[in-house]
């Protein structure tokens, strides 16, 4: 919720990891939705998403837990590569 009102406010992308693991859980239940190799999927689906849209100009809030250090690491890059400012919010 918090990371959609931002993206609202700021007029940003707005793009959640539980959307995506909808769009593209091949038919997944329960605990196969979380397992590392999906969770894996999901987060370089967001990272190849978010990318995008600096490119354009735009701004985009990404809303995950990003809980594992190789989860934020491309994000990070991607920033540092964008020459673009990256941001992160931990509540």
């Amino acid at each position: 919720v918090l990371a959609g009102a931002v993206a609202a406010r700021l007029g940003a992308v707005y793009l959640a990891t539980d959307v995506l693991r909808r769009e593209i859980d091949d038919g997944r239940d329960g605990e196969q939705r979380y397992a590392q190799e999906q969770r894996g999927r999901v987060y370089r689906a967001m990272t190849e998403q978010a990318e995008a849209y600096p490119r354009e100009g735009r701004n985009v809030v990404l809303d995950g837990t990003f809980i594992e250090k190789h989860q934020r690491a491309p994000i990070a890059q991607m920033a540092k590569r964008l020459q673009v400012p990256l941001t992160v919010v931990e509540c």
